[in-house]
């Protein structure tokens, strides 16, 4: 038998909640990398930019544009 850790019952309930998004599933399709990993790859550049001040000019120039959009 498997032995399922927990970290992979998180991994499989991220990749369930991230399939209702198309453009995700598309874009693991053409990457060949999992939607779970996309998702936490992209949060961690973030945590890293704001945190560590990587390209923080950058990363604050895209909020300036981007958030009056939305709204």
């Amino acid at each position: 038998m498997e032995k399922v850790t927990k970290y992979q019952i998180y991994l499989k309930r991220l990749d369930d909640e991230l399939s209702k998004y198309p453009l995700i599933v598309k874009l693991e399709q053409k990457c060949n990398v999992p939607k779970a990993y996309l998702a936490l790859g992209s949060g961690t550049l973030i945590f890293l930019m704001v945190f560590l001040n990587f390209w923080g000019q950058l990363l604050s120039n895209l909020v300036s544009w981007g958030y009056p959009g939305m709204y």
